[in-house]
């Protein structure tokens, strides 16, 4: 697995410890594919901190964007699935990786510098590569084009 690749489940937490967060699936889903993110989802997701571009992103159908998946939207249905947004917004802590936890923060040029080749591919696909080059914190960064290719073969 690519160390970039954000796929992981919410089970290394990055807000509250695994032991006062209990995973209980919603019993209106029977798996995470059957989990469709709602107004109320984003909302949620919104009124917890996430950035305009993660809450862009997580809505894009991967197909859409010529990719198999949308791991930052696959991990948004996680944390419906398991029941995480019931309760306060403001105590939610999400527990995405690299690329996610950039997405999150709004960082669209470092989480592209973070994602595997599928992440690259949707962000370019969805931001355009202007929008990302944009993002960056000093014009002295290399811009996307500029970035080494061998970076998702370590």
């Amino acid at each position: 697995m690519d160390k970039n690749d954000d796929t992981s489940s919410p089970s290394q937490s990055r807000g509250l410890d695994k032991a006062s967060r209990t995973a209980t699936p919603d019993s209106k889903y029977t798996s995470v594919a059957d989990v469709e993110l709602t107004t109320d989802h984003l909302t949620f997701f919104k009124e917890a901190g996430a950035s305009e571009i993660f809450l862009k992103l997580v809505q894009v159908n991967p197909m859409d964007a010529g990719v198999h998946r949308n791991s930052t939207q696959e991990e948004a249905k996680k944390y419906v699935y398991l029941g995480y947004l019931e309760g306060d917004p403001g105590e939610f802590s999400h527990e995405g990786g690299f690329f996610f936890t950039e997405m999150w923060a709004g960082n669209l040029y470092e989480a592209f510098c973070k994602a595997d080749i599928n992440n690259s591919i949707l962000l370019k696909e969805v931001f355009g590569e202007n929008s990302i080059n944009n993002d960056r914190e000093s014009p002295d960064s290399p811009k996307i084009s500029e970035l080494s290719s061998d970076r998702f073969f370590l």
